[in-house]
C-alpha cells in the first residue's frame, strides 16, 4: 500500500462509519463525566451509543437538545433540495416526530425525550437506506455525511463543528455504570461442529453399555413372562411367525424416551 493510501484510508472510529452497517443502539441522559465538567454543567447531554454491527466497534458522542434541532433542520434542508428527485423521502423525513421544546422540562420528560430521540434518529437513518433514496448516490452521499457528522465524524468539519461537543469517546472509556448493554444483531456461541476423538470414544462407549445393559434387561423380562405361561400356550408360542419387533441396538438413547417398545 503506497503512503498516499494509507494517509487517505479511515482510521479508527471513521473506519467504522459504513451506514450499512452502523446501528443506533440508545439514547440515554449522561452527566458528562467523560467531557469537560463545565461544558456538562451548562445542559442536559444526551449520549448516544452507536455500534457497526459488523466489527462490534462502539462509541458515544454527546449531544444536546439544540444539537438535535439542528441536524433535524440540516436534513429537512437537504431534502428540500432535492424534492424533485426523491420526493418520497421529502415526506417521510418531514412526517416524523420530534420531542417538543420545554424550557423547564421534569424527570418524565427527559426520559420521553430520551425514548422520542432514539425513534427519530432511527427513522432518519431509515430513511436514508431507503433505495429510492441512496440509488442518487450525488444525493445520498450528503445525507450520509450529516448523518454521520451528527454520529462522531469528523471527515466533514462543514457539519461537524456546528454540534455543541465533537469529542467521540469509545465504548470501553466509559464509567462502569455508563456502559450499557449495546443491541447485536444476534448472540453466536462458540460450538464444536466434532468434538474431539477422546469425547467421541467415551461417548460410543457410554451409549454400547447402555444398549447392552437395554437388551439384557429385555431379554430377562421376555424369559421371565414366557415360563409363567402355560405349556400349552408356549408350543402353541413356539410354532407362532416371529415377532417384528424394534431393534434396541439401532435406537440412539434420545430414542429410548420416545418411543414405545411393542
Amino acid at each position: 500500500m503506497k503512503l498516499a493510501d494509507r494517509i487517505a484510508a479511515p482510521q479508527g472510529i471513521e473506519a467504522e462509519m459504513n451506514p450499512f452497517a452502523i446501528a443506533i443502539c440508545s439514547v440515554t441522559i449522561s452527566d458528562g463525566a467523560c467531557i469537560d465538567q463545565h461544558l456538562a454543567d451548562q445542559c442536559t447531554l444526551y449520549a448516544v451509543h452507536i455500534q457497526n454491527a459488523l466489527t462490534g466497534r462502539s462509541w458515544v458522542v454527546y449531544r444536546r437538545y439544540s444539537d438535535f434541532v439542528l441536524f433535524r433542520e440540516k436534513m429537512a434542508a437537504h431534502f428540500q433540495n432535492s424534492i424533485e428527485i426523491v420526493p418520497k423521502a421529502f415526506n417521510s423525513i418531514m412526517m416524523l416526530r420530534f420531542p417538543k421544546k420545554k424550557p423547564f422540562p421534569r424527570k418524565s420528560t427527559l426520559h420521553h425525550r430520551e425514548i422520542g430521540f432514539l425513534q427519530f434518529l432511527r427513522n432518519v437513518h431509515d430513511i436514508l437506506l431507503d433505495q429510492e433514496y441512496y440509488l442518487h448516490r450525488d444525493i445520498s452521499c450528503v445525507g450520509f455525511a450529516i448523518l454521520k457528522s451528527f454520529l462522531g465524524s469528523r471527515l466533514h468539519p462543514h457539519y461537524a463543528n456546528a454540534y455543541f461537543i465533537n469529542k467521540t469517546i469509545p465504548q470501553h472509556k466509559l464509567p462502569l455504570q455508563q456502559r450499557l448493554c449495546v443491541i447485536q444483531c444476534g448472540s453466536l456461541e462458540t460450538v464444536l461442529e466434532e468434538p474431539d476423538l477422546t469425547t467421541r470414544k467415551k461417548r460410543i462407549k457410554s451409549e454400547a453399555v447402555i444398549e447392552m445393559s437395554m437388551t439384557a434387561s429385555l431379554a430377562s423380562d421376555d424369559d421371565h413372562e414366557y415360563n409363567n405361561v402355560p405349556s400349552s400356550t408356549k408350543s402353541h408360542h413356539s410354532q407362532s411367525k416371529p415377532h417384528h419387533g424394534i431393534n434396541i441396538k439401532r435406537l440412539r438413547p434420545s430414542h429410548w424416551f420416545s418411543t414405545t417398545i411393542r
